[in-house]
């Protein structure tokens, strides 16, 4: 009967990569004061990286031989070669994955620079899997850092997807969310300059595109979530609305008193937070609108309906839209607003 034995195979693999004592690769990686000395096997390298495949060739490794190669804890004749633009921590965690197949991501400062540097391997296993923990975290770390992040998806193909999922974004970056977190605090003149020191996460509960703009998909994903914001992108001009719910929605059909809600207009430069319209409400018992899933009306008062597209002048203290009275959704995300510990 065929048996599947390739476990235990990994497995002594992986163990190459802890207590192997026959290296013939030395990688000095980071520059300075910063750099570290890996020590690694050229028949592992090769056979899982392109990228080392062409450099562990005689035309780029410089060879030393094994008496001088004391310091390095190796007996034999080794090929040597530097990654000063790699530092010693995002080496690590991709060696770390050439031996084992595993990968830990747990530090978001360096997520873009573990990305660069498997693509720069050709470890296009590893460069999907960092692009869907980036797309998934639930940490608003993607918002926070969507200009920074978009700018190094578009200089690389093989980031297509994330790329291609920056491009659904509705483009609430770091910058909108430290403004709304301003104003969510009651700080509405101040306009932030950085997204760092936000202090509420972001967490994406619904994106259109993705889950359906009905109303019936919006309470099965949102309702009974907290405070919520709802970011609405305006077809053809590309300005963002939307507006703050400190409330869960709870498809109550009736109206819910808040002064804490607010209405907003994002204009459409996702990189200037100083184009801004906020209305603030001002007949708190008319605040929030929580109609259910058999009326489309719901929203902010009477005078912000996303799902029939109306924008009046009612019950909060601004127009966010001038002129108009319709509009017509691109389309549009609702964030849950939690305060980070």
């Amino acid at each position: 009967m065929p048996s599947n034995l390739s476990t235990t195979l990994l497995d002594d693999i992986a163990r190459l990569y802890i207590d192997a004592d026959d290296y013939n690769v030395i990688i000095t990686a980071g520059q300075g004061d910063d750099a570290k000395v890996f020590r690694a096997h050229t028949v592992i390298l090769r056979s899982r990286s392109s990228y080392f495949r062409v450099a562990l060739s005689s035309n780029w490794a410089k060879k030393i031989p094994s008496q001088y190669n004391h310091g390095f804890h190796t007996q034999c004749d080794a090929l040597y070669f530097n990654k000063p633009n790699i530092s010693p921590k995002v080496f690590e965690i991709v060696l770390k994955y050439i031996y084992t197949g595993t990968c830990s991501l747990e530090a978001n400062d360096i997520l873009l620079d573990i990305l660069i540097a498997s693509d720069e391997f050709g470890l296009f296993e590893l460069v999907n899997y960092v692009q869907e923990y980036i797309i998934s975290d639930e940490t608003g770390w993607l918002h926070k850092n969507f200009v920074k992040v978009f700018k190094v998806a578009l200089r690389h193909d093989e980031f297509h997807l994330l790329r291609e999922h920056c491009g659904e974004l509705i483009r609430f970056n770091g910058l909108h969310a430290a403004l709304v977190s301003n104003w969510i605090n009651h700080e509405d003149n101040e306009i932030p300059t950085t997204s760092s020191n936000i202090p509420y996460k972001f967490k994406l509960l619904l994106r259109g595109s993705r889950d359906g703009r009905n109303v019936v998909t919006f309470h099965e994903l949102c309702d009974f979530k907290g405070a919520t914001i709802v970011l609405i992108k305006v077809m053809e001009t590309g300005e963002l609305i939307g507006g703050y719910n400190p409330n869960s929605w709870t498809s109550s059909d009736r109206y819910i008193r808040t002064t804490e809600s607010f209405i907003f207009s994002l204009g459409n430069n996702m990189q200037d937070p100083s184009n801004y319209v906020l209305s603030r409400v001002r007949f708190a018992e008319f605040a929030i609108r929580d109609s259910s899933s058999v009326n489309t009306s719901i929203g902010f008062g009477n005078d912000f309906w996303w799902f029939e597209g109306k924008c009046m002048h009612f019950n909060y203290n601004k127009k966010i839209l001038d002129t108009r009275q319709f509009f017509s959704m691109e389309d549009y995300e609702v964030f849950q607003v939690v305060k980070n510990e």
